[in-house]
């Protein structure tokens, strides 16, 4: 079995530590995977929504080279307790984004991340379990957002008949 990691808004840069022990492959970039005949194309989604400014630029500078090397150049302890305090702050801003599904900008945001070939677009970033399926004119493929899996325990499955679903996970 291969484990493949697709990271998310608050877990990148796993890759390096990682990779070759305990995963085989992480990736922020996104995973296509061919499985029962379907084309299953998985991405966090956190950049579905454009009008979330102030998330694209907390992305934009917690990513960067000179922020992680400053933030290396700290402690071990100080960095986790940054980190703690950054998880707090980060859980109670930017509100009005999480209160309401953009709909509109992730079926736009599936429009180009979906190739003709593609069955499916695996989303996670807004905690909510969603199918929207294809739209006429639109791509032919069905969107999955994922739930938080912490308080729903559910999950997407592809059974080996090709069929995807949400299910309890047990």
């Amino acid at each position: 079995m291969v484990v493949r990691y697709l990271e998310g808004n608050r877990d990148y840069r796993i890759g390096p530590c990682y990779a070759g022990r305990g995963i085989d492959d992480a990736t922020d970039r996104g995973i296509v995977e061919q499985y029962a005949g379907r084309r299953i194309v998985a991405i966090h989604g956190d950049l579905a929504n454009p009008e979330d400014r102030q998330y694209r630029r907390w992305r934009r500078v917690s990513r960067a080279r000179v922020a992680w090397a400053m933030f290396n150049l700290l402690p071990r302890t100080r960095r986790l307790r940054l980190a703690e305090w950054l998880e707090r702050r980060l859980r109670a801003s930017n509100v009005e984004f999480k209160g309401a599904f953009p709909e509109a900008a992730v079926r736009a945001y599936a429009a180009t991340m979906l190739g003709p070939d593609d069955d499916a677009l695996v989303l996670g970033h807004f905690h909510v379990e969603r199918e929207l399926a294809p739209r006429s004119g639109g791509p032919r493929g069905s969107v999955f957002v994922l739930p938080e899996w912490k308080t729903g325990r559910r999950h997407l499955r592809v059974r080996s008949t090709g069929e995807i679903e949400f299910t309890d996970s047990v």
